[in-house]
């Protein structure tokens, strides 16, 4: 561009999709007379359609037909027709599932047995189902030029009459419907099409002049072309599982050996010895080859791909083992009936088989000695003191007189209440923002010394505004304008001085109240890896420090993210938890940002997103904290923006424990957005969820056993205890001078989330446990149970064993 710089450096990897550009346009005539929705299946040209009652027709069978097949019914559609030109292969997840977990020989192969059976039951579901068979079958999986999609709801909307395809083209639109190149007239209210994209492989030929690549991936030394290319035949069947991203892993790894042992491997990565392909021609097996090639020639390759593989089935073994799947995926399988019949129960007798019971037995045996999560997550809580429902809370606590202040003291007040991972209380902190600003040139307030490179440098100005505030004039008379760092009475506004005037910069010096935090927690044998500190995110500056210098928020929020980069690091570099709080992702909405649309706020969100993430660029995840809240005031809250628009946001976050509001009667009912989430793949499996059990600004203290059902709930969701953690709302005291309740109250709120905890571990173990018990602190006697009976009796024996799987107690 204009404005392009010559950067210096050791190689280029160019990430392009090129199978992927944009989407062909549906043309067809008469398309002028319609007289409902035509539009094409991608982005979001279709998120105003109203499905329910609906006739869909769908052009094209890849996998964007499919997943507007699966919109559209799961939607409401009445019917939906296909139409294309042959019909592509679809997969059932389970098929799909088993790639990645069945055991591989050394050539990275499928044994051949078990992929009969599977292909045997996979053909039985088509017959079943009513689904047409993929032309190619048996000789080929799929057509030359197609993927395969991946999705349950084909069979069973085809079993239930309410999905059909026919082969063929669009001849005509009339006002009513659809002629298809056989004659047939379909009457339809939608019209989706999904006929492929136009490549844009020539995107690399445009930035590096080379029109060929080699099968190894490499335009040239240290130039690596690490994009799709199309997948044919026998793609299924190897070591990258069908999956670009293992692809992409691999192929990194061979990038960097190639940039450590350049003059050993080069002419195996791009020497003239190594096949080169045409850049439109690339295939998925030709890389395949490729990489094959490469580790039966170099030893640290091949580790590589060795070490690739087992980390990827110890991970699902791991998070979501054979059994566990089958009997998730069954669930699912069931509810779909009901979904597409409109929320109606289908009775069992009238749903499709499922084909897939015996798929674990063709998984093998565990690899490793791995901890296993089985099919009631009941089974590995026995073996790991980390599966128990810790607790926690968001950080800042009640202040004490100037008399008690001692760090200690906090620290075991915590760990007498029953508080697993604790902090500092910011009893040091006037409150977090100040705390930081004072090591941040260009920003000015908080405390710290004026800043003189601006004539208007202690100019006060209004703190944003709660707009939800606006709307109760005498509600809001009971505030004297600011609670913390937020106006809550329009009419008494809350000022301050917090603004950015220059460029950020980080000025490395003491933070105050860190060692002797991390002091006080030797003292009392704490261990820092159970401990947290809280620091502000670089959109939550953003949002109580007033922008005077950039103008353009997405840089301001970027130069916070690059200021604030040394102050995490430092921060996470003596073993503490960094929680970093992000009241910007959902308060922001409605005070700083209010004057804004949902997009244009998601516009900001992802802005300080990016930001944050660049600020943890030294901080393993794994050790980040987020903390997410809607404002810690006790007022109305109508105007909170939806969990379920916060949540693809938090989905971005470099961070393991996601602290969320759940308690308070506003945002009770989250849990639902947090089940939408984790099921649109926003909260990863390494993740944990740590909701807000009680509420931070009233003063009722909240029932433990209500507590322990929540908690429960999100244990159901999650998937496993160790991925749910008790919190709070928010904190006690946002800054050293507001608190919404007092003292004595915050230690019993925090004294009945302990407690909470400890009953739904208790009840979750009880659940599931052969013997009743008192306490989690038992020797489990399990038990397993073989039904033996006669091919003849194999309905029967079903019967007894799924009687047997529902005792619990003896």
């Amino acid at each position: 561009s204009a404005a392009a710089a010559v950067a210096r450096c050791r190689g280029v990897v160019l990430c392009i999709n090129d199978r992927v550009g944009l989407p062909r346009p549906l043309s067809v005539p008469g398309q002028e007379q319609f007289k409902g929705v035509v539009a094409d299946g991608t982005a979001d040209s279709l998120a105003d359609v109203d499905w329910r009652g609906k006739r869909v027709v769908i052009v094209g069978m890849g996998a964007f037909a499919v997943e507007n097949v699966r919109t559209a019914l799961e939607n409401g559609a009445r019917e939906v027709v296909v139409v294309g030109r042959r019909h592509g292969t679809i997969c059932p997840k389970m098929i799909d599932y088993l790639n990645f977990v069945k055991p591989w020989d050394e050539k990275y192969k499928h044994d051949t047995q078990t992929n009969v059976k599977q292909f045997l039951r996979w053909k039985e579901l088509y017959e079943a189902s009513g689904c047409t068979v993929p032309e190619c079958w048996p000789k080929q999986v799929k057509h030359e030029g197609h993927t395969i999609s991946v999705s349950d709801v084909w069979f069973i909307g085809h079993f239930m009459k309410k999905l059909s395809t026919r082969s063929g083209e669009l001849a005509s639109l009339g006002p009513d419907g659809v002629t298809l190149s056989s004659g047939e007239f379909v009457h339809c209210d939608v019209v989706v099409g999904c006929i492929g994209f136009e490549r844009s492989a020539h995107l690399c030929e445009a930035l590096t002049g080379r029109s060929e690549v080699k099968t190894s991936n490499y335009l040239d030394r240290d130039m690596m072309y690490l994009a799709d290319a199309e997948i044919d035949e026998g793609a299924f069947n190897s070591f990258f599982g069908s999956s670009v991203l293992e692809y992409g892993k691999f192929f990194s790894n061979v990038y960097v050996e190639g940039l450590k042992r350049g003059d050993e491997l080069g002419e195996r990565l791009w020497g003239d010895g190594t096949a080169s392909v045409g850049i439109t021609a690339r295939k998925w097996n030709q890389y395949i080859a490729a990489g094959l090639q490469l580790i039966e020639s170099d030893a640290a390759i091949a580790a590589h791909a060795r070490m690739q593989v087992e980390r990827r089935t110890e991970h699902f073994w791991r998070t979501m083992p054979p059994q566990s799947f089958l009997e998730v995926n069954r669930k699912e399988w069931e509810e779909l009936h009901q979904r597409l019949n409109g929320g109606i129960p289908v009775p069992k007798e009238q749903q499709l088989p499922y084909f897939f019971d015996e798929a674990p037995a063709w998984c093998g045996e565990q690899p490793g000695n791995m901890l296993v999560q089985e099919a009631s997550p009941c089974s590995s809580v026995v073996d790991s003191v980390k599966s128990w429902i810790r607790t926690t809370h968001v950080g800042s606590l009640p202040r004490p007189r100037e008399s008690e202040f001692a760090l200690s003291q906090v620290i075991k007040q915590q760990a007498e209440v029953g508080v697993d991972v604790v902090n500092d209380g910011e009893w040091g902190r006037e409150n977090y923002i100040a705390d930081v600003i004072n090591r941040i040139e260009g920003l000015r307030g908080g405390g710290g010394p004026a800043d003189s490179t601006s004539a208007g440098c202690c100019a006060k100005h209004s703190m944003p505004s709660a707009v939800d505030m606006h709307d109760v004039p005498q509600y809001a008379q009971r505030f004297t304008g600011g609670n913390g760092l937020v106006t809550l009475n329009p009419k008494r506004e809350a000022v301050s001085d917090l603004a950015c005037i220059a460029h950020p910069r980080y000025l490395p010096a003491a933070i105050p109240s860190l060692n002797p935090f991390v002091a006080a927690l030797a003292d009392v044998g704490k261990p820092v890896a159970d401990a947290f500190y809280s620091v502000p995110s670089p959109g939550t500056l953003a949002l109580f420090c007033k922008d005077l210098h950039f103008g353009k928020h997405d840089a301001y929020v970027r130069a916070l993210g690059d200021a604030l980069r040394g102050e995490y690091s430092r921060i996470a570099a003596t073993g503490l938890q960094l929680q970093v709080d992000c009241p910007d992702l959902a308060m922001g909405r409605h005070t700083r940002w209010a004057d804004l649309d949902d997009a244009a706020f998601l516009g900001v969100a992802k802005a300080n997103v990016a930001a944050l993430n660049m600020a943890l660029l030294d901080v393993p995840a794994k050790q980040v904290r987020v903390h997410v809240c809607w404002g810690n005031y006790a007022g109305p809250h109508h105007r909170d923006m939806p969990a379920d628009l916060v949540w693809p946001i938090l989905g971005e976050v470099k961070a393991k424990y996601i602290l969320v509001e759940g308690a308070n009667a506003r945002h009770r009912n989250d849990i639902a957005a947090f089940e939408r989430a984790v099921k649109q793949g926003h909260f990863r499996p390494d993740q944990v969820i740590v909701p807000g059990m009680v509420d931070t600004t009233a003063a009722r203290v909240e029932d433990p056993g209500l507590i322990a059902a929540s908690l429960l709930e999100y244990v159901r969701i999650a998937g496993h205890p160790s991925r749910v953690m008790a919190g709070t709302d928010c904190g006690f005291a946002s800054t050293a001078r507001s608190t919404a309740i007092t003292a004595d109250i915050a230690w019993l709120k925090m004294a009945s989330l302990a407690e909470g905890a400890r009953l739904a571990t208790s009840r979750f173990i009880q659940s599931c446990a052969p013997v009743p018990c008192r306490s989690p602190h038992f020797k489990p006697t399990p038990f397993r149970a073989a039904v033996i009976a006669s091919s003849e009796d194999a309905g029967y024996a079903r019967q007894v064993a799924s009687e047997l799987k529902g005792l619990r107690a003896h």
